[in-house]
């Protein structure tokens, strides 16, 4: 018989006569009735049995006591059933409910004397996804079912005691030696003395005595297993809002915190780490005598900062200057708090990484990154445990993917972990991270017990507690004696919870908005500053912090309750109120302030590039004509809207990061020719023509420019379709990959009214009604660009349904290209491979294009986050409806647009990035005191390829901060132009420490700008 059969044999055998396993189970659906009283005629199964679907069943058998077990008198002892379920089953005996529990945490004493000829009908209630009676959650998911149910006799003490302690031994060295690639001998010869005869025939002694002759064969392992080492690491996951509101996080903050410090006392070795600035600050300024309590603990070196984020944020949605500041206000916390200088980036558990993260994580001083979602995957396995992760830039840091993050210390579990870490990176150590996670909870007393009685264990590696910080160091160095950990260059594309891109939709706008809103207060209100008005510092910080609350990874990807979702709308709405007066206010001081009807009008632009675009102004009376500083009259045009009437009016050749003065003059504006044309079906203007059927989609969409139609030929483009969205569990986290399988067209008539129609703006409006849901869009065409905007409000009744919007266009390509966080990344077209496949839903921020033969085609949008382009077919998720976590999740009013842009070249060529900056960050206008003429530019930077992100106070007030990155993979230079003259200059990293002196002339700087790079500046002017 070969040796690992033998093993196999040998310890099933064992694990039956330590806990004999209860069989002849049958299956029945849960109709909320109670048990079945008959299991006649219902479904037989096997253990461990999955349950398919979010519902639960029920699980019957039958047990009798018997006489012996094997060759043993189990009679007059107890009798206990023990049971394992993936989520939370309940026990019923003989009709009558006992007990619940989840888990592995199954036990119930079924007699204090066993009789042999009892019987006992056993009836597992075994909760499904979706049982939230049960107990079970969406976060709560690992699968549904139930695994096994055994039966403990107390007779059999002694021997399950021994037995168990010798199949743990059994289990770590047959792992061991596998991947160590040797010992199998000693492990081979202490399998061969267990004498299963008297297991047989009954002799306790006999069985006892070959039990210990093979733990000491084994025990000659030790000495080889020593070689390998278990580091342990505690720490408590906590969702800042979750399947709960903040408050209640709040409490969950003090309590793990003081369930942590008083183990301390306890236990001196072992190590606690803990992520998030937020939480911190929580404790500093409701418990602060706690708080001091940490502060000791840090210095101690037993509490470990880690991450260096205000929060863990979702990894995906958020703009790459979000995620700086995360790491600026997480890092600048840490370090005026405790002095620590967090090198270590923490988020385990965020649904994907984006591809411009190690870039950030580098220049903030961050050089190591632990996670372990992608072991979530749904098709491929995460292939890497260690690994240098490589962005667009080539910033490369360390990156660590331990196991788990909610682990318990368990010696099946540490081996299978240190034997995985063997044979994938050849390393000789692993770290384990412990505790009870989501709800807090950290760190438990039977957790740290088994810890130490593993460190005693024979045979078994060595096993400490350390910081993760210097676990990875020593991994690092380990894998560099090797030859060099691999390198992986892209995303970190998780294969799961892809709706999160898209469910609580107002969120998601929220954010956009607030991001956009913030970045213009700096910039405009660092200009006032420079006339003398006072820099709103601590007041941005504020505006900041909350906005960066709210990317937590439950909170921004919308896989929250209501409550957590109206405390962030409730944020937001603070959000706008407060950044808009701060902004109010600093528009006011460089342009000054309108007293009574308008007469001028200032239109700023905050990018770092003159801009021509379209804005608008409200109005009373009129008709108005716009004049520039020499007279020029701007083309202009008079609408009226819901909120009043405004005058649109083509702002041309705006300056830099600066503005722009017109004059209104109270008479009728001058005839003019735009060639912007309209009619009952079609808008028309220099670049495009647009062509809509009778049932709202694009039956035509025409390049003027480039003389290509966009479309595919014969199909219609700006096709809405509904899904049926029932994924079966993790509702607002996923998409089932099937969910073609159940949609629809909307193709049905609609309501169709031409409502503008002048020189600078036409507008076709169609009016749809579906189900219980009703679908306006405007068709927007300005005089001035090729980009056709659908203007998009929805009144969204329906539940548990997914709206896409699909534009099949005339581009053949391999790849497409989406805007990530400070990055576009390309993704295969093609659905062939299983990691094509996988990816049928992405995430990306404002665009994502196609191009191919010198034409291409963006998708762009204001607040929509969820892609899928396979062939040809480009479609932009707009809306879900789930109903769990939150019953309510997107039911209401949105409104949101997307817009297609046709253009020459690729992505590059077309200028896709300002195209999408100038749909969510365009011109905008407000009425001022000023003259005309009154123009100016705060800086300028070029070539093309060039972005600003921020521009703001240094946070040590000394000078100004300029961010900017590159943005179409090619090395050169930065040129930078400022309205004033600089007496000074350095390149810093991104937490604005000095780290090269620059030498500017006059009000210019050159700066070298490697491709896809993020650089900052900090400025003095003179």
């Amino acid at each position: 018989m070969p040796e690992s059969t033998k093993l196999n044999k040998v310890r099933q055998l064992l694990t039956e006569l330590a806990s004999p396993a209860v069989t002849n189970w049958r299956t029945a659906p849960d109709d909320g009735s109670g048990p079945p009283t008959d299991a006649k005629g219902l479904s037989p199964v096997s253990l461990p049995c999955p349950l398919e679907g979010g519902d639960s069943a029920w699980f019957l058998a039958r047990l009798i006591i018997p006489e012996r077990h094997f060759g043993f008198d189990v009679a007059n002892g107890p009798v206990t059933l023990k049971w394992s379920a993936r989520q939370f089953a309940e026990a019923h005996i003989g009709g009558r409910f006992v007990v619940r529990k989840r888990g592995d945490a199954g036990y119930l004493p079924l007699s204090e004397s066993a009789r042999p000829g009892d019987v006992y009908y056993l009836a597992m209630r075994v909760a499904g996804h979706g049982d939230r009676q049960g107990g079970t959650s969406e976060g709560s998911d690992t699968g549904s079912g139930l695994n096994w149910v055994r039966v403990e006799y107390g007779a059999l003490e002694e021997i399950r005691t021994a037995v168990n302690d010798l199949l743990e031994r059994l289990f770590v060295c047959e792992r061991l030696t596998v991947a160590a690639g040797t010992g199998s001998m000693a492990l081979d010869q202490a399998v061969s003395g267990i004498d299963l005869s008297a297991i047989e025939r009954g002799d306790k002694a006999a069985v006892l005595a070959s039990v210990s002759a093979a733990n000491d064969a084994l025990a000659g392992l030790d000495d080889l297993f020593k070689r390998y080492s278990i580091c342990l690491t505690a720490n408590a996951h906590i969702d800042m809002a979750w399947l709960w509101d903040r408050e209640e996080t709040k409490q969950v903050c003090h309590d793990t915190f003081r369930s942590v410090l008083n183990l301390m006392n306890e236990y001196p070795d072992f190590i606690f780490s803990q992520s998030q600035a937020a939480a911190f600050a929580w404790v500093e300024e409701y418990w602060p005598e706690m708080f001091e309590e940490i502060r000791a603990r840090v210095a101690e070196g037993r509490w470990e900062i880690v991450g260096g984020m205000w929060v863990e944020p979702d990894c995906n949605l958020p703009s790459g200057e979000s995620f700086v500041r995360q790491v600026v206000y997480g890092k600048r916390y840490f370090m005026e708090k405790f002095g620590v200088d967090v090198t270590l980036g923490w988020n385990p558990d965020s649904f994907g990484y984006n591809y411009g993260m190690p870039q950030v994580y580098k220049k903030c001083g961050i050089n190591a990154f632990l996670t372990q979602k992608l072991t979530w995957n749904d098709t491929n396995v995460w292939p890497l445990r260690a690994f240098w992760w490589e962005s667009a830039d080539d910033s490369r840091i360390f990156s660590y993917f331990p196991t788990d993050y909610t682990g318990k210390v368990l010696s099946n579990g540490l081996i299978q972990d240190l034997a995985f870490m063997m044979t994938a990176t050849g390393a000789k150590r692993t770290c384990h991270l412990f505790g009870i996670g989501d709800h807090g909870g950290g760190p438990t007393r039977d957790m740290l017990d088994r810890a130490d009685k593993l460190s005693a264990l024979q045979p078994f590696p060595r096993v400490r507690h350390q910081r993760m910080r210097d676990f990875i160091d020593e991994l690092q160095a380990e894998l560099e004696d090797k030859g060099g950990a691999p390198v992986y260059r892209g995303e970190l594309y998780l294969e799961y919870h892809r709706g999160t891109f898209t469910s609580q939709a107002a969120i998601k706008k929220c954010n956009r908005d607030a991001e956009r809103l913030l970045r213009r207060l700096e910039i405009f209100a660092t200009a006032a500053a420079r006339l003398g008005a006072a820099y709103p510092a601590e007041a941005i910080d504020g505006l900041w912090k909350t906005t960066l609350f709210n990317q937590f990874h439950d909170i921004l990807p919308g896989s929250c309750i209501g409550a957590a979702a109206q405390d962030a709308a409730e944020d937001y709405a603070g959000i706008r109120a407060q950044g808009s007066a701060l902004l109010g206010a600093a528009l006011d001081t460089l342009t000054g302030k309108a007293d009574g009807a308008p007469a001028s009008v200032a239109v700023f632009n905050g990018m770092n590039y003159r801009r021509t675009g379209v804005v608008t102004i409200p109005v009373s009376g009129g008709p108005y004509k716009v004049l520039d500083s020499d007279g020029r009259e701007a083309t202009c045009q008079t609408v009226t809207e819901k909120d009043g009437t405004k005058l649109l009016f083509l702002a041309e050749d705006v300056p830099a990061t600066g503005w722009k003065t017109y004059r209104l003059e109270t008479s009728a504006p001058s005839e003019a020719d735009t060639g912007l044309r309209a009619g009952g079906n079609f808008l028309e203007n220099q670049f495009v023509r647009v062509e809509i059927a009778g049932d709202g989609t694009f039956s035509r969409v025409y390049d003027k420019a480039n003389a290509r139609e966009v479309l595919a030929p014969g199909v219609n483009g700006n096709v809405l379709q509904a899904f049926v969205d029932t994924p079966g569990k993790w509702e607002a986290w996923e998409i089932a990959r099937d969910f073609e399988a159940n949609g629809e067209d909307l193709r049905g008539p609609v309501e169709m009214e031409l409502v503008e129609s002048g020189p600078v703006r036409a507008r076709i409006r169609t009016t749809r009604r579906w189900s219980k849901s009703t679908f306006v869009q405007d068709i927007t065409l300005t005089a001035d660009s090729p980009r056709v905007d659908v203007v998009t409000h929805v009144d969204w009744q329906d539940r548990q349904r997914l709206l896409k919007v699909l534009f099949p266009v005339n581009v053949k390509s391999d790849v497409a290209t989406y805007e990530v966080p400070y990055s576009a990344i390309e993704r295969s077209t093609r659905n062939e491979t299983t990691f094509e496949q996988a990816q049928f839903e992405v995430p990306a921020l404002q665009w994502a294009d196609m191009s191919a033969d010198g034409f291409g085609v963006a998708l762009m949008n204001d607040c929509k986050h969820g892609y899928d382009i396979k062939g040809n077919r480009m479609r932009l998720t707009l809306l879900r409806s789930p109903n769990s976590p939150d019953p309510n999740c997107d039911k209401g009013e949105h409104t949101f647009t997307y817009s297609l842009y046709p253009h020459a070249g690729d992505r590059r060529e077309g200028q896709i990035y300002r195209a999408a900056t100038d749909l969510n960050d365009p011109l905008f206008a407000r009425a001022c005191s000023h003259m005309s003429g009154d123009t100016a530019s705060i800086v300028e930077i070029g070539p093309d390829n060039v972005l600003l992100s921020a521009m703001k106070l240094a946070d040590d007030g000394d000078g100004v901060i300029v961010r900017f990155f590159e943005t179409d993979d090619r090395d050169g230079e930065a040129l930078l132009t400022f309205g004033a003259s600089v007496s000074a200059a350095w390149e810093t990293d991104m937490l604005e420490h000095n780290e090269k002196a620059l030498t500017p002339n006059g009000n210019t700087l050159r700066v070298p700008l490697g491709h896809n790079e993020v650089k900052t500046l900090r400025v003095r002017f003179a």
